[in-house]
């Protein structure tokens, strides 16, 4: 099926096989409007393309918002939960204290006072880890949201490139130490 340009230009082409002075100035005259409206649908082809472009730019920069949010989300969770393992290991820490300062216990002295590390390393292996995987996040989640705060529509394409390698590397999140907490938790 032809669209209307076709058929406006095999209009065109017919009338130029014609030799009729009246109707070489009649063709003069659609190949102008012919331009003339080519000029106008490329333009309007240009704007209806950057309208699209520009909802597509919209829509990423509010998913990518929603994301920082979730994130956000996800940082206060672990927030809580670094202070619950704080709590955790404060009190396994005061429990190991006071049972070594038992008066009753054949076994305790003085010596035995120095050592206040509870008993299972795990519970100090576990702590560690989870400050660590958090600050970790914590930074990667303030690299994305500084990235995603910045993005507008001014943002030159080498700054976006930089963007784009800076969210795709990582560098906050070393992957031996992920590996080690999900051992750790496993």
């Amino acid at each position: 099926m032809m669209q209307g340009i076709d058929i406006l230009l095999a209009f065109v082409k017919g009338l130029s096989s014609s030799e009729d002075p009246l109707l070489k100035i009649h063709r003069n005259s659609l190949r102008r409007s012919l331009k003339l409206i080519t000029l106008i649908g490329c333009s309007l082809t240009l704007k209806l393309d950057m309208y699209t472009l520009l909802i597509e730019v919209n829509t990423s920069h509010i998913q990518l918002l929603g994301n920082v949010s979730k994130a956000k989300n996800i940082i206060v969770e672990l927030e809580n939960l670094v202070e619950d393992v704080k709590l955790a290991l404060e009190a396994a820490i005061e429990t190991e204290y006071i049972s070594n300062l038992d008066p009753i216990s054949p076994t305790s002295n003085e010596d035995d006072i120095v050592s206040i590390v509870p008993e299972k390393p795990k519970d100090v292996d576990y702590a560690t880890m989870v400050a660590v995987v958090y600050s970790m996040v914590k930074q990667d989640y303030v690299m994305q949201e500084k990235i995603v705060t910045s993005l507008n529509l001014n943002t030159s394409s080498g700054e976006l490139e930089s963007y784009c390698l800076m969210w795709s590397l990582r560098p906050f999140i070393n992957d031996e130490i992920m590996h080690q907490a999900w051992k750790l938790i496993s």
